[in-house]
């Protein structure tokens, strides 16, 4: 995973009022490799990490992703719907998928 030179919003519409929340951000993660992102409360950690999700819009700059992130919030949460809405996101019921989830979280 990598950042270059990167400035991400929360402002969808990529104008630059207000001004861009991370700014000029260059990070590489291994490939491989266990990343941890530390820092003090309101340092954006947590914006860096949606940045990379794609939850940020990216005003400039590159990201690029090779294969799969994980992400465990520091707080659990669910969606105000069924445990299978919660389960599927929705995404495409897949009985065989499903029941594994199922099973893992049981």
């Amino acid at each position: 995973m990598t950042i270059e030179n990167a400035s991400f919003s929360w402002n969808s519409d990529k104008t630059t009022d207000p001004p861009p929340l991370l700014q000029n951000i260059n990070l590489k993660c291994e490939s491989c490799k266990c990343t941890a992102i530390v820092g003090r409360t309101g340092c954006g950690k947590s914006s860096i990490i949606s940045a990379f999700l794609g939850e940020m819009t990216k005003i400039s700059g590159r990201v690029n992703v090779c294969g799969k992130i994980a992400y465990v919030s520091q707080q659990s949460w669910i969606q105000n719907g069924t445990l299978r809405e919660n389960i599927l996101f929705g995404k495409e019921m897949v009985q065989k998928r499903y029941d594994r989830v199922l099973q893992d979280c049981g």
